[in-house]
């Protein structure tokens, strides 16, 4: 995949996005195993108050974000971190020449002074 040259999981949470989210899932994964596996619905609620009560306490539903990923689940790679220097140094200027491009003062001659018309601006290709 062309992305994964560029950003990775991240390694701290997993790619969760947050601390403890990885425990949260367990957690969550144990209980839904439990809830299925068990037809009986005595026995079920017996042994979900038994994963409750086990010292398997959930973790907070809403863990911490992650600070390496800061919630995202991914971090970049180097050649990402390359790409993301190169994008940041260039892309200030082409955004600001297409701006000026679509201001009115350089509009042609006999176009609206406004974008209120029946057809949106045109944008220009690079």
């Amino acid at each position: 995949m062309v992305g994964d040259a560029f950003d990775r999981p991240c390694p701290t949470c997993e790619g969760i996005g947050g601390s403890g989210a990885r425990a949260w899932l367990d957690w969550v994964q144990t209980y839904r195993r439990i809830e299925f596996a068990i037809a009986d619905p005595v026995a079920r609620l017996a042994a979900l108050a038994d994963h409750i009560r086990d010292g398997a306490d959930p973790p907070p539903i809403s863990p911490g974000v992650c600070p390496e990923c800061d919630g995202s689940g991914r971090v970049l790679t180097e050649p990402g971190r390359e790409l993301m220097e190169f994008l940041g140094q260039r892309l200030p200027d082409l955004i600001e020449r297409r701006l000026r491009d679509l201001r009115p003062d350089s509009a042609p001659p006999g176009a609206p002074d406004d974008y209120t018309g029946s057809r949106p601006p045109r944008l220009h290709s690079v």
